[in-house]
């Protein structure tokens, strides 16, 4: 599972809002859609939005390990 809180969180403290993502990084709404709900956006969409943010990816998303994960790749 991924988390993007940390992308969020990097907004809010630059005082940026989700728009953003949409007019300067050029997201759409269904890819903005899978980051506010947590669903796998490629790694080039992490890219663009690092790039732009002038971050690394690990600045914008978290892997969550659960019990469901493990079972997953064993």
């Amino acid at each position: 599972m991924v988390s993007y809180k940390k992308l969020w969180v990097l907004l809010a403290e630059r005082e940026l809002e989700g728009k953003y993502l949409k007019d300067v990084v050029n997201l759409d709404q269904q890819i903005y859609t899978k980051l506010r709900r947590n669903q796998y956006v490629s790694l080039k969409t992490l890219e663009r939005i690092a790039i732009s943010l002038k971050v690394q990816i690990g600045d914008l998303v978290e892997v969550i390990t659960t019990d469901e994960n493990e079972k997953e790749t064993t």
